[in-house]
Parts: structure tokens; sequence; C-alpha cells
């Protein structure tokens, strides 16, 4: 993870860089483009405006008072020195003045080209410079060629040092494009610092205590150092309850196994008779199957998170199964003096499902219900048909669940406040909400209507989805 962050930080860094410095390299080249064009507009108008001008002296005055100009004209117009050439129809030299420095140039090359040649611009090179000579020509008639010709050695000069300038500035931008680059680079990877350190922290020490420092940015790494600490919060959490419950299943373990272990010793002792063996082996089976009942509990949860619960679909008639569970239960519940009534349509009611399921889930709820209730109180089954679909509620007058625990009690071996000291292992809530979402359904705690807990199991439309409530209850 160092490796990757250091990675990552020199690759941020040559990011941020080469962002500047291509900014910075568009920018000049525009500038250069823009410089250059310019000189180009300039010489062309200069052009222009002498070739105009002798135009004009040729055709008020005639040929005579035009090389007449000529001669009187100074070569150096303002800070610029230009060349003057006339030529006859053969491209003869009629009259040629330029500045005493452009002998470099070969002017007599001139001569060689064909008139026709001369509608375009001509480049004269002297060799050992890097200024060139621009001539642009006109034909005042068929006998008389006009040539005006400048350096580009004022251009070449500008751009020769903007481009030195470009270059030291392009060095110096570059090292302060580095720091730049890396104070930034720093800051923007600050918050995956803090997430590696408090991660290094946690694998040194096992304290899952430590959390990541956020700068309240609201950015997307802020967010990130936020997910973190609340990945973290939800670790130390299922940790905590992992240790409950590992507690709380090796206590509900113990018992049974205690007594299959003590049973069993009973029935190998000298002299015990056939009737007290066969009475030992009852609660070696019924010890056994509390343990099978929690394993498999397990299992089925496990099964159903994973989409892999094997369902029995077929109809069933709700009002019919329900009944069914509730004269399973009531003898427990006649034993705390508790009431368990049934309310359900007089209809048949239907769904698609597993009925062994089905009677499970419903049958912990019950459990549930008549064992957390005191006595003399009542437990109420509902079946009805709502406008979402089908519903099983149980409703009990017990101590209830409190709003902070009403999703937590969903969670494989939670048990609630309310449960400390109760016999159970927190897998009855887990199982029931395995099972309704094997079958496509949902379940919700609700407070009772008159103090304790009302559960919904809320199954699908099986039929043509119509909306008929019964309106039993309020649920």
């Amino acid at each position: 993870m160092k490796h990757l962050v250091r990675k990552l930080y020199f690759r941020l860094t040559v990011l941020f860089s080469f962002i500047f410095l291509s900014a910075f390299v568009l920018y000049s080249l525009f500038t250069f483009s823009f410089l250059y064009q310019s000189f180009e507009q300039e010489d062309d108008l200069f052009f222009q405006r002498k070739l105009l001008s002798y135009w004009a002296s040729y055709q008020n005055q005639g040929e005579g008072a035009l090389f007449a100009d000529l001669y009187r004209e100074n070569i150096i117009s303002g800070d610029r020195p230009f060349l003057i050439r006339a030529a006859n129809s053969r491209n003869q030299t009629l009259f040629l003045h330029y500045p005493d420095p452009w002998r470099v140039y070969n002017l007599n090359s001139l001569e060689e080209y064909e008139i026709q040649d001369f509608a375009r611009k001509l480049i004269v090179r002297a060799p050992g410079t890097n200024e060139d000579l621009e001539i642009f020509s006109t034909l005042f008639n068929e006998n008389l060629l006009i040539q005006v010709g400048i350096s580009t050695g004022r251009r070449t000069a500008v751009i020769r040092n903007y481009r030195k300038n470009v270059v030291m500035f392009l060095s110096v931008l570059g090292v302060l494009c580095i720091v730049i680059s890396t104070v930034l680079a720093s800051r923007a990877l600050q918050p995956i610092k803090y997430v590696n350190r408090t991660a290094r922290d946690i694998i040194r020490t096992g304290n899952l205590k430590g959390r990541v420092p956020l700068r309240g940015s609201g950015d997307d790494l802020d967010e990130l150092g936020g997910l973190f600490n609340a990945m973290l919060e939800r670790i130390e959490v299922l940790i905590d309850r992992m240790k409950d419950t590992v507690n709380a299943v090796a206590h509900d373990l113990k018992t049974p196994l205690t007594r299959l272990r003590g049973t069993a010793e009973l029935a190998l002792r000298p002299g015990t008779t056939e009737l007290e063996r066969q009475e030992a082996l009852s609660d070696v089976i019924e010890a056994s199957e509390e343990i099978l009942v929690m394993l498999n509990s397990i299992m089925d949860i496990n099964e159903a998170e994973a989409g892999t619960m094997r369902l029995r679909m077929e109809s069933l008639d709700l009002c019919g199964i329900t009944e069914e569970v509730a004269d399973m239960y009531r003898f427990i519940a006649d034993e705390k003096h508790i009431s368990l009534d049934v309310i359900h349509p007089e209809n048949i009611l239907s769904i698609q499902g597993d009925s062994g399921r089905i009677r499970q889930a419903t049958g912990n709820l019950l459990d549930n219900a008549i064992k957390y209730s005191p006595e003399h109180s009542s437990v109420r089954l509902y079946v009805e048909n709502t406008c979402q679909g089908p519903v099983i509620a149980v409703e009990d007058e017990g101590p209830g669940i409190g709003e902070d625990e009403r999703e937590l009690v969903f969670g494989r071996l939670y048990r609630g406040s309310s449960a400390k000291g109760t016999k159970g292992t927190g897998l009855g809530l887990s199982l029931v909400k395995a099972i309704m979402e094997a079958h496509g359904g949902t379940v919700e705690v609700h407070p009772g209507t008159g103090g304790g807990t009302r559960v919904v199991l809320q199954f699908r439309h099986s039929g043509d989805g119509t909306c008929n409530s019964t309106n039993i209850t309020n649920l």
C-alpha cells in the first residue's frame, strides 16, 4: 500500500506538472504564431504602401517622373531599409538601389528569373546568415517591372529573442511546476495517507477504535475517509456482536451438552435399569435436537443469504397455515396464562410459497412473542390482504423493541437489550428475514398498538394484484 501511494503521488506530480507546462507551451505557441503573423502583415502592408506610391507617381507623371522619384528615394523608411529595383521586359536591371550591408545578397541573381516568376514573393538568401530578403514585384506596363525588397532580419531577431526567453522561462517554470505539483499532490493525497496510517495502526495494534481524521471539505477523498470510518464502525460493531454471540452460543450450547453428557454417564452406570436407559436416551435425543436446531438455523440463514435456499413452491392458504401453527403454540401460551388469538378473513387467502418455511417463520414469531410477553397478557396473530400483498402480523404485549434496535434485531445472533437473561441464540428473526427474502417478501418491526412489539411479514401478490384489504387491524 505504501508503494502504491508513492507511485500515485509521483504520477499526480507528473500529471500536474504536465498540465501546467502544456498550458504554458500552448500559450507560447499561440503567442508566437500571433506575433509572427503580425510581422508578416506589417511587411505586406509596407510593400503595398511603397508599390502603391510608385504606381501613383507613374500614373500621374509618367515613367520619367517615376525614375526621378526612385533616384531621390531614401532607401531607409523610418528605421526600415529596403531595396528598389526596376527592370525591362527582358528582366534586365534598369535601376537598383539598396543599403550597402546588403551586398552579401546575390542580387544579380534577380536577372536569372523570368518575368512571370515575379508574380509571387521571392526569397533571396545570403550565405552564412539567418536573414532573408523578401521581394515583391509589380508590372507597371509590358516593359517596366518595379520591385521592392526588405530584410527579415528584424523579424528573425525578435522571434529569436522571444524563443530564447520562452525557453529560459520554461526552465524556471518547470522547476516551479514540480514544486507546486508536489504540494498539490501532497494535499490531494492527504486523506489517503490518513487512511493508510489508520489501517497500519489497526493492523499493528488490533485496536479498531482508530479513525481517519476528516478535513470537512466534502470532496470525494474526504468522503472516502468518511466511508472508511463508517466501515470501521461497522466492523467494530460486528466483532463486538460476534463476541457477544459466541458467548451466547457457548452458553446456550453448554446446557444441552452438559445435560447430554450427564445423561449419557448416568445411562452407563452399573445397575441402571432398562427403563432408566431408555429415559436417558430420550434426554440425549432432546438435547441433540436443541443443538441441531441451532446449527440448522445458522445453515438456513447462510443458504438464504447466498440465494441457495431450496423452496418447494406451491399454492398455500395463509389462514389455514397460521391456524395450524397457532394450535402448536397454544399449549406453551397456556402455561404462561397467555391468550393466543388468530384473526383472519373468512375467505381463503392464498400465496405461492414453501409451506414448511412459512410455518417456520410464523412459529419463530409466535415463539418470540410468547417468550417475551408477561403472564396474563395476550398475543394476537393477524392475517389479511393489503394493497401491497398478503400480510402475517404477530403482536404481543411484551417490553417492546427500541427504535434504535428495530433494524439490528435482524442481525445474525443479535440479542436486544430486552432479551438479556432470556434463553435464546438471536437467530430467530435472522431466519425469519432470510425466509421472507427468499420468498421475495419483507419483514418489519413496529411498536404494538397497546405497547409491546408487532412484527409484520409482507408477501408479494400472487394473483392479479388487486387491492382488497380486509382491514382487520391497523397494520
